[in-house]
Parts: C-alpha cells; structure tokens; sequence
C-alpha cells in the first residue's frame, strides 16, 4: 500500500467517525453552561453561563469555536524606568535590542506575564486562550533558561498562531523555535 493510499483511507475514516457522531440531546441547563464554560474558558462568570443558557447550545459552541480575537498591542515595559534604555514606560520592548541586564530581563518578563494573563482572562467565551495555554504546557520553555524575553515573545506568537490550527506546521515551526532552541540547548548542539 502507498503512503497516498493509506493516508487517504485515513481520512475517510476520520470523516466518517465525526460524521457518526450523534449530537448531544441532552438538558441545557445552568449546569450542563457552567461546565462547558469552566472546561474551555477562563473564570465565566454568572452573567457568560446565563447568556450561554440563553442563546442555546448551538450559539454557545459557535462563539466557543469562532476565529480568535486580535492579538491587539505587544506587551510594553513597566519596570524601572530609569533601567531600560531601549524602552521607556508604556513602550513595547519586543522590537528592540537585548541587554543582558537582570533588572532589565526581569522587568520585561513581568510584562510579557501580566499580558499574557491579561489576554487569558480576557478571552471571554472562546476556547482559544485555554488551547494557548494547552499548547505552553505540551512545548514548555522556561524563561530562566531561555533568558531572552524577546524569543518567549515570539515562541507565545507561535502558540497564539497555531493555537487552534494545523497540528502538522505547528511542530514543525516550533522545532526552530529559537526559545524552544535555547530550553533544549538546540543553540549548543
């Protein structure tokens, strides 16, 4: 059998196993929301489970699965001021040069976290900021390790982009992942 051929059959069995699938008939209910909504979002709150209660299952899974929302501004720099050349307050230091300076790594490390937490419990009800962190906890870096915030800004980039898409490309892109490079010491090798 060639590759074409079993990959082929592969998907045609794939299709049809989605495609037997039997829709959920169940109660829609405050209970059966809430724990949808805990599973594939962060912290709902009462009013997202009673709107997901009111617009129906079928809505609900819709806004669950809708494209992401925008990316919206890079993180930006809140440490001491007087310690980052590159970068004043309020200013993005993912586009300029890296300094080895620790308060410096640390201030912009603190602001790549809190901006990731900001776009976590922001997500509203979307299951993409879960399949974010899904995918940080399967191709884990470390930011002592790395030490170059700039490379787990663009390695966040890589899951942001592949958080809900092509698995194949996904690995393949974080394969030469430079913060992904760095935690497995690809840049000794």
């Amino acid at each position: 059998m060639n590759r074409a051929a079993f990959l082929g059959r592969k998907t045609k069995k794939t299709t049809a196993t989605l495609n037997s699938l039997a829709p959920y008939t169940g109660a829609w209910t405050y209970a059966q929301a809430a724990h949808l909504l805990r599973r594939t979002t962060f912290g709902p709150s009462h009013t997202d489970i009673k709107t997901a209660v009111d617009d129906g299952l079928s809505v609900t899974l819709g806004k669950l699965l809708a494209p992401p929302p925008p990316l919206g501004t890079p993180p930006v720099y809140y440490g001491n001021f007087n310690a980052d050349p590159q970068a004043g307050p309020g200013e993005t230091w993912v586009d300029k040069p890296f300094t080895l300076v620790q308060g410096i790594i640390g201030a912009r490390e603190r602001s790549l976290q809190s901006w990731l937490v900001g776009k976590a419990l922001s997500g509203g009800v979307n299951v993409f900021e879960k399949m974010v962190l899904f995918w940080h906890n399967h191709w884990y870096t470390d930011d002592v390790v790395v030490n170059d915030p700039r490379y787990q800004y663009d390695y966040i980039l890589l899951l942001r982009e592949f958080a809900t898409g092509n698995f194949r490309e996904f690995a393949k892109r974080m394969t030469i992942n430079p913060s992904m490079l760095v935690y497995l010491n690809g840049n000794e090798n």
